[in-house]
């Protein structure tokens, strides 16, 4: 739901459809190339331990997004500075 809301937040910024296949792209690449990696592991170790610092790491995710967005917008806006259209 948050990757979906994502992109349409994207593509309402920006109005660009690569943007949405981008957004799309990268969303799936570590799914796709971590599965079979994690799917061993899952078989391999403790369910339990894997499953807690997958916990931990989301909710430090959770945390540092807000932050990062905080950071992101005292950046200046890119269409502040272009001059207006005639």
């Amino acid at each position: 739901m948050t990757w979906f809301a994502l992109t349409l937040y994207a593509y309402q910024k920006t109005g660009q459809a690569t943007t949405l296949s981008l957004m799309g792209f990268f969303h799936f690449l570590p799914l796709i190339l971590l599965s079979p990696l994690a799917g061993a592991l899952v078989d391999r170790y403790l369910m339990l331990l894997l499953f807690g610092s997958l916990g931990v790491l989301l909710g430090l995710s959770g945390y540092l997004l807000p932050r990062v967005r905080e950071a992101a917008s005292l950046l200046p806006d890119a269409k502040e500075d272009q001059a207006p259209a005639p």
